[in-house]
């Protein structure tokens, strides 16, 4: 009798060992997630703290560079905000007036009006300033358009693209056909280039290239947001 007792504990203590080892792992994952959800946190926070440091001090192209980070790894409505108007500071105005729409889109569904008036005020005053390119290619080619290493579909042909100012390159490419690459510089003043893609030739040697015209002026930085950096 005395055997049998010991043995039912120990077949009972098996079986809530074995019922309570999914739950421990269970608990253990969902741990090991929240903490991975943490630091990535904590990390998105000091990347935005020091954003608005580096912005405060006139670096914009490093504060511009910690905003996109910390947006990219824990995206947050004051740091898209933020990162626009470190862009429309640094003049990149396409960049900024995007992003202001998405954060005025974001701000609107989250209830928050203040912030999606302000966002898109400065979409709206950031509109006439854009550049533009139009890319003219054959839609039906197989060739695989890119903006910037951005790929350009089909619809988007003979449509007025906003580009940054300063220098951008349109690529071509197709299966066992040479590559082809048009350097240009787009700058403030200047009229919308459109941009031909030709067919694409049957060789193995390297791309054409070519430059836009020479003398383009750079564009300053736009001065319509000298207000402070954004809570995140």
């Amino acid at each position: 009798m005395l055997r049998g007792r010991r043995s039912d504990g120990c077949c009972s203590r098996r079986v809530r060992a074995a019922v309570r080892l999914p739950f421990m792992c269970v608990v253990f994952a969902t741990s090991s997630v929240a903490g991975a959800q943490e630091n990535t946190g904590t990390v998105a926070e000091a990347l935005f703290r020091s954003g608005r440091s580096l912005m405060a001090q006139g670096d914009l192209p490093a504060a511009c560079a910690k905003f996109a980070e910390s947006h990219r790894i824990d995206p947050k409505l004051g740091t898209l905000m933020n990162l626009a108007l470190c862009h429309e500071k640094s003049g990149r105005t396409a960049s900024a007036w995007a992003e202001y729409l998405q954060a005025g889109s974001l701000a609107e569904r989250a209830g928050q009006s203040d912030r999606a008036r302000v966002a898109r005020e400065h979409a709206a005053g950031l509109e006439p300033k854009l550049l533009h390119v139009v890319i003219d290619a054959d839609a039906k080619s197989d060739a695989a358009v890119t903006l910037d290493d951005q790929p350009i579909g089909p619809a988007a042909y003979r449509t007025a693209l906003p580009v940054d100012p300063g220098d951008h390159v349109l690529r071509a490419t197709a299966p066992g056909k040479a590559p082809w690459e048009l350097s240009i510089h787009v700058a403030q003043g200047d009229a919308d280039p459109t941009l031909k893609v030709p067919a694409l030739e049957t060789s193995t040697t390297s791309g054409s290239f070519a430059s836009a015209t020479p003398g383009a002026r750079e564009t300053p930085p736009s001065r319509a947001a000298d207000s402070e950096a954004l809570p995140r």
